[in-house]
């Protein structure tokens, strides 16, 4: 489940406190499979069951990144996106898009809604964290 390359990965991204994800499911064994390995290679990890509570914790914790479902209940991955982008303090925010549908079209409307990355579940956490870094690291340089 670890990736060797993880970990180091982790520490070559220059940082001031620790890489801060949060992760957006309704499931909260999503939410805990993410955030479990999230935090066995270093990094820390805020969860929200939907997009309504994600608004807050993203006001409240500033996050590096964002990995989000699509389908939630009250306010949608599709809802969050638009708000995030729209609100200047987190229009450059990463964030991955996940999601069991994956019907044509919806990775290129996501991408085009201002999502960084379309990823289908189910995903594994060592891939997810690793394009979360390679997104981080673009955002620094």
């Amino acid at each position: 489940m670890h990736s060797p390359s993880s970990r180091s990965a982790l520490e070559d991204t220059p940082r001031d406190r620790p890489l801060t994800i949060l992760v957006v499911d309704d499931v909260s064994d999503t939410r805990g499979m993410y955030g479990s390995y999230f935090a066995h290679v270093g990094a820390s990890t805020i969860a929200a069951r939907d997009g309504s509570e994600a608004l807050e914790v993203i006001r409240r914790h500033r996050p590096d990144a964002v990995l989000m479902d699509l389908s939630m209940p009250r306010m949608t991955g599709w809802e969050l996106l638009k708000a995030l982008r729209a609100a200047p303090e987190t229009a450059d925010l990463p964030v991955v898009a996940i999601s069991g549908y994956v019907a044509p079209g919806v990775q290129d409307a996501i991408l085009n809604a201002g999502a960084d990355l379309f990823l289908a579940k189910p995903c594994l956490p060592h891939v997810a964290f690793n394009f979360i870094l390679q997104l981080i690291r673009r955002r620094h340089v």
